[in-house]
């Protein structure tokens, strides 16, 4: 099924980006469970950033690259770039060659590649630190992330299982849901990741309607398919000069 680049557009009209962001303040969210029988909630790619234009590094040993299932919907696009045995990426050669890291490290930190959790989640509500909670709209969203959300999440499981295992707070018959809280204070942002209290103590069995959305959303090219996100920003190794350079790329 092709990229449904419709619904990205419209939902980057909506907020400025296909990605949901969690509002300062206190959330509960549920997590959406497994992506593509992989066993995991999430998908994991290495991406640069050149300012706020993200894509993909093709660094061969970018685990996207052999992320289950991923291939296949490679193929499936129109995106021609594949990874070779060497990493030809340009911003990663850049900044070997430069030895970056010992000349600028503030340039190489923001410009090197780091890992993002792409996972879905159905807000539930929201309040300001000092406010009442409100209701959100229960819809299938797509998050974008770096290790801090990702990994609060990963505690959550772990820290709910008093065992060597861990609790998949992601079961649609007894959910438990996440509090987050996100502050932003001097251009930095910080999140507090917790079970919900509630879900925690009477775990939550998800209605028909919301096992039909993310049944919907996740279908190839859905907007739940965390897939087609990374595609749309597979570039090639001309593309990304070009975004190095600052020369603008016709979409």
């Amino acid at each position: 099924m092709p990229l449904n680049f419709k619904e990205i557009k419209k939902r980057r009209e909506q907020r400025g980006g296909p990605f949901y962001t969690f509002a300062e303040g206190v959330s509960v969210a549920y997590v959406v469970g497994e992506f593509k029988d992989t066993g995991l909630f999430y998908v994991e790619a290495w991406m640069h950033f050149e300012g706020n234009v993200p894509y993909v590094c093709l660094d061969p040993r970018n685990p996207i690259w052999e992320w289950p299932g991923f291939t296949e919907a490679l193929d499936a696009s129109e995106v021609e770039y594949r990874p070779g045995k060497k990493n030809v990426c340009p911003r990663c050669v850049q900044i070997d060659k430069e030895n970056l890291w010992d000349t600028d490290k503030d340039e190489a930190a923001s410009v090197a590649k780091r890992s993002q959790f792409h996972f879905n989640i159905i807000p539930i509500k929201h309040k300001a630190f000092d406010g009442d909670w409100a209701e959100v709209s229960p819809r299938v969203e797509v998050i974008r992330s770096g290790k801090m959300l990702h990994e609060g999440i990963v505690d959550v499981m772990l820290e709910e299982d008093e065992g060597e295992g861990g609790v998949d707070i992601t079961d649609p018959k007894k959910a438990i849901f996440i509090q987050v809280k996100r502050r932003f204070k001097m251009k930095t942002t910080k999140y507090a990741i917790a079970a919900d209290k509630a879900s925690s103590r009477q775990p939550v069995r998800l209605d028909k309607q919301a096992i039909a959305k993310i049944k919907e959303a996740r279908q190839d090219g859905g907007v739940g398919d965390l897939f087609q996100y990374i595609i749309k920003d597979v570039k090639d190794i001309e593309e990304i000069q070009a975004l190095m350079s600052r020369v603008p790329i016709d979409e």
